[in-house]
């Protein structure tokens, strides 16, 4: 069967070329139908890379740029329900296009176009507040004024060719164009209102302030002096309670608590998130710069698909028990994420 395939092939491309080339020239002038699930996915992955803006803004940028795809698919699908978009809202112009209104073809295409255009929309709204030179190290070459053009011109083209490819008369383009405005009003519509704080770059709403490793405050001073463990100012070597040790292995920027003064009750050890900046670590500007909580009000963000946040989370437990020591569920816990973690390099998947 595959070899009289080929063969059937091969003789319509020699009866073409010896009638002229017409029919060769047809043949290969038909450019598949491009695929905007593919390709706006791949121009997603591609932009939070750029962007290094982490996993929840970079997970909430995705995943609307995906629903902008489905959305705009389901409005030609009868009883499909959008992601975001009401699709059969009664109190507005209904989005939804009947199955049947039009041949198989040219709902294909309109999916295509519609499809391509709302994702434009979505991932170039929401990518120009992704990709951010304050998030970058201009000192590694990451320039965002370089890629952001760049990823914006990707962005055009994909919609423009697969719009140039579907060949749509102007009726069919205004109804593409028409579901594409209402997937996108709905996207971009519910980012503003889901907790995220999109609208403001994604900045904290709640107040979260980083707790030190330990307390009272440390105090930075400039020059950096040594550190008292009684008032907590600062320090610019290595110190532990072995002075000769401390001054042949110089780590700088770096404070070890004497174990006697945590003992005694000078100071106190918390068990909240800690930054390198706060166990005296000061990262380079090349290196990210000082560290900051990322989005530490993600818990207030309205799932996509859950009823709430915490819809199956279990009890929350911290690194000590009551009297002290480690807890050793939370031990457990902590090994078995850093050994997924190992496994996720190049070449590896977890088990």
């Amino acid at each position: 069967m595959k070899t009289a395939s080929i063969a059937l092939l091969l003789s319509a491309l020699t009866t073409s070329h010896q009638s002229g080339g017409v029919a060769n020239a047809r043949i290969l002038s038909r450019r598949p139908l491009p695929n905007p699930v593919v390709d706006f996915s791949e121009l997603a992955i591609k932009w939070v890379e750029l962007s290094e803006r982490g996993p929840t803004i970079s997970g909430h940028f995705m995943v609307h740029v995906q629903s902008a795809l489905f959305d705009a698919f389901a409005a030609f699908k009868d009883g499909t329900t959008g992601a975001i978009t009401d699709l059969d809202d009664e109190d507005d112009d209904e989005v939804r296009v009947p199955e049947g209104t039009y041949n198989g073809q040219k709902t294909a295409k309109l999916q295509l176009v519609a499809m391509a255009d709302a994702a434009y929309n979505v991932i170039t709204t929401l990518g120009q507040t992704l990709l951010d030179q304050k998030y970058l190290e201009i000192e590694n070459g990451e320039n965002a004024t370089e890629r952001l053009p760049l990823l914006l011109e990707e962005a055009l083209s994909l919609r423009d060719e697969t719009k140039d490819l579907c060949n749509l008369n102007d009726h069919l383009e205004a109804v593409a164009a028409d579901v594409s405005a209402a997937v996108t009003n709905a996207i971009l519509t519910k980012v503003t209102e889901d907790g995220s704080n999109f609208q403001n770059d994604y900045s904290d709403t709640t107040g979260y302030a980083v707790r030190p490793m330990f307390e009272p405050v440390p105090v930075i001073t400039s020059p950096r002096t040594d550190y008292n463990f009684l008032d907590g100012s600062w320090v610019t070597q290595f110190n532990t309670y072995d002075a000769v040790l401390a001054d042949l292995v110089p780590n700088n920027g770096f404070a070890q608590v004497h174990p006697l003064v945590v003992q005694d009750g000078t100071l106190t050890l918390t068990d909240t998130y800690q930054s390198l900046t706060q166990h005296g670590i000061f990262p380079p500007s090349a290196d990210g710069g000082e560290q900051f909580p990322l989005t530490p009000h993600w818990g207030l963000v309205i799932p996509f698909s859950l009823s709430s946040s915490n819809e199956f989370r279990e009890d929350v437990f911290g690194p000590y028990l009551e009297n002290g020591d480690l807890n050793p569920q939370w031990v457990d816990e902590a090994r078995e994420v850093v050994n997924l973690g190992g496994q996720q390099q190049d070449g590896n998947c977890p088990t």
